[in-house]
């Protein structure tokens, strides 16, 4: 079986190795992802249950409707999830890049760097496949139909089954620069800003959120404006992730403050600052500085544009691993897939696995744990 190979200690002369050790004295266990390449375009790190004010600026372009929207970048977001390690990437279906002639950019190896086509999505089918069969194992085991929906029990498996695919479906992400006032808390606890020379002092940073959190959050908080607020592009907004506990004080931590996001409209301090030219001068700070859509694709983790062969060497392993499982699991369905890929393989690893024949979303499939029947991409826009 293939074990681990220990690597070689990188050869250092004494100079850099007291560097590298002053550097080590300072190392902390975990620390932030760094979701932007350029600290000169920051991503912002809110704080948990701390009540902020923030202004959208009002950088707008007009879409092929001939309407005016806020023009931020909208990419479509794969989440995978594989042995402990999560990243998410961009979707490359339906990007095209090509020269005058129409002909595809290419690498090195002569492969077209977007032809239109995604290796994540044309596997993500595949992941369903072996999701479905683990839950047809695990139900058979206890005695349970996989097909009996509202039984808790059967729920709980497909829950846990779908919700663990290495491969997710792409997710719209919302992505646009948010300017965050400097603050303070009056005695009832509420964001007060802090002015200097009559005007606010704020900072620019990147923000993002799926477009479903958007519609639960953003969206009603628009809909509540008494000004009638018809884009969140010019207007101020309370936002705080998460609260308190009532009873100890304690913050919540990052992950649930993130799920526990409350946005309000604040009508009357945008008319105040719109009054005295001040949200003009940030738009125009905002676009001089260029806080531009290319900009986000440029330097934040999650927005960068990672080319067709890049996407399918850098899943291989998981298409593979899912590939072997799956002929597992349809050979002897009671066997749970639990067997190691090394083991399937004699020791090969993902190396020594080919990827099954990708097939088809199930048609008509309507679960919130299934693909829908619209497609890969479903509605997203």
């Amino acid at each position: 079986m293939a074990g681990f190979n220990r690597p070689k200690p990188v050869a250092l002369d004494p100079a850099k190795l007291a560097a590298l050790v002053a550097e080590a004295s300072e190392q902390k266990i975990g620390g932030s992802f760094q979701k932007s390449t350029d600290p000169d375009f920051p991503y912002w790190n809110h704080e948990p249950a701390k009540p902020c004010l923030v202004y959208v600026p009002r950088i707008m372009a007009i879409d092929s409707e001939n309407n005016a929207v806020l023009d931020i970048d909208k990419p479509l977001i794969h989440s995978i999830n594989f042995n402990g390690q999560y990243s998410k990437i961009r979707c490359t279906r339906g990007l095209n890049l090509t020269d005058g002639e129409g002909k595809h950019y290419a690498d090195d190896h002569g492969n077209a760097l977007f032809d239109g086509s995604c290796p994540i999505c044309d596997n993500v089918s595949a992941g369903f496949e072996l999701a479905k069969l683990h839950v047809e194992a695990e139900c058979k085991a206890v005695g349970l139909n996989p097909e009996d929906k509202d039984n808790d029990q059967v729920k709980a498996i497909r829950k846990k089954h779908y919700g663990s695919r290495a491969l997710g479906q792409p997710d719209v992400k919302l992505t646009i620069p948010l300017v965050v006032f400097e603050t303070t808390e009056d005695d009832k606890g509420r964001a007060q800003l802090v002015v200097n020379d009559n005007k606010p002092i704020y900072k620019i940073f990147w923000y993002a959120i799926s477009q479903r959190q958007y519609e639960k959050t953003w969206e009603v908080a628009l809909d509540n404006s008494e000004s009638g607020a018809e884009n969140i592009g010019g207007n101020v907004f309370g936002v705080q992730f998460g609260k308190k506990d009532a009873a100890t004080g304690a913050l919540p931590n990052a992950r649930d403050a993130v799920k526990d996001l409350s946005v309000s409209i604040r009508d009357a301090i945008t008319g105040k600052l719109r009054g005295a030219g001040i949200l003009d001068e940030i738009d125009a700070d905002v676009k001089e500085k260029g806080w531009t859509k290319s900009k986000a694709a440029e330097v934040l983790a999650e927005n960068v544009f990672v080319s067709v062969p890049e996407i399918a060497s850098s899943i291989s392993t998981i298409t593979a691993d899912i590939a072997m499982k799956t002929q597992m699991m349809s050979v002897a369905p009671g066997s749970g897939g639990s067997t190691s890929l090394d083991a399937l393989t004699g020791g090969g690893g993902a190396a020594a696995a080919s990827a099954a024949p990708l097939g088809a979303l199930p048609a008509g499939a309507t679960d919130v744990d299934e693909p829908a029947s619209g497609g890969l991409l479903g509605s997203a826009v």
